[in-house]
């Protein structure tokens, strides 16, 4: 997975993983309980505007604890929206990109 910055990918389309559906509600409920995707959001929004970034300023800039912002972003990690460096830090990968821009349109339409 390659860790995608927001500059970056202004310069390079990342159309490859737009095609890629988002995760189905029942396989989210049975590996991660009930996903609130405002937090969901909210996480994705300061990745990309603050990435890479680490676990405690993620939760602190998001305003939820750390145990759920642990539990959000490993689940954004398995998804394949979200990828780690050897920093610990959180950075949003092509396909989180695409994803975030995907949230964003829709929340302007």
């Amino acid at each position: 997975m390659e860790i995608i910055d927001k500059d970056s990918a202004n310069a390079r389309s990342a159309h490859a993983d737009t095609d890629r559906p988002p995760p189905d509600a029942q396989s989210m409920k049975l590996y991660h309980g009930n996903i609130d995707w405002d937090v969901a959001k909210r996480l994705l929004h300061m990745i990309y505007l603050h990435g890479p970034i680490k676990k405690t300023r993620l939760a602190m800039k998001t305003a939820v604890n750390s145990s759920t912002c642990t539990r959000y972003v490993t689940w954004l990690i398995e998804i394949g929206w979200v990828a780690t460096n050897n920093f610990d830090e959180f950075s949003l990968t092509e396909a989180g990109l695409a994803i975030y821009k995907r949230i964003k349109w829709q929340d302007y339409v």
